[in-house]
């Protein structure tokens, strides 16, 4: 509840350093198995590129790290009452071949079973 949301991040850049730094461990440590945990609402709202769709960039971002192997896990930080809003909480977790949780159903013990299915 203490967590603003909508406005903060720009998602698909976000999403790319992530995906970067991820890289350079993985050319460090060739048996490291990434995993990128992105915690949000899921309304993107900056794309990478001026006039640019920052739906579309979350979706091509998430492809890539899926590409690369790194592991997923999406938490939708959505409250309930905006959950129909039109987030991509979902389709970022389907394109990055992750797994979605709802924050409001998240526990520390579910938590921990995510991280280790990936």
């Amino acid at each position: 509840r203490g967590i603003p949301l909508s406005g903060r991040t720009p998602l698909p850049h976000a999403l790319r350093l992530a995906g970067r730094l991820l890289r350079q461990e993985l050319r460090k440590r060739r048996n490291a198995r990434p995993l990128l945990v992105v915690v949000s609402d899921g309304l993107p709202n900056v794309p990478l590129r001026h006039g640019g769709d920052p739906f579309a960039d979350v979706l091509a971002e998430a492809r890539t790290l899926r590409h690369v192997g790194i592991g997923l896990v999406v938490v939708d930080a959505t409250p309930p009452e905006r959950s129909a809003a039109g987030g991509c909480a979902e389709a970022l977790a389907l394109a990055g071949g992750g797994t979605l949780v709802r924050l409001v159903d998240l526990s520390p013990s579910a938590f921990a079973g995510f991280v280790e299915s990936v």
